[in-house]
């Protein structure tokens, strides 16, 4: 197994929870930064991944109840 710093796994938890769709502040809290733009600062591009993720499940529920 890879050697990995505290400062990785930390980076790591983050990551998956932002992933799995938890929210920022929850996350910021966890991670003890003074302030959520930290976090949002930091995660911003999972930020953006799951906003794709958001428009993609949006339109297969348009497609399904034939809206456009």
């Amino acid at each position: 197994m890879p050697k990995i710093t505290f400062h990785q796994l930390r980076h790591t938890n983050a990551s998956l929870l932002i992933s799995d769709g938890e929210d920022i502040v929850t996350v910021s809290g966890r991670l003890e930064h003074a302030d959520k733009n930290i976090t949002l600062n930091t995660y911003s591009y999972l930020i953006k991944s799951r906003e794709a993720k958001v428009a993609n499940k949006m339109d297969e529920i348009y497609a399904k109840i034939n809206v456009c």
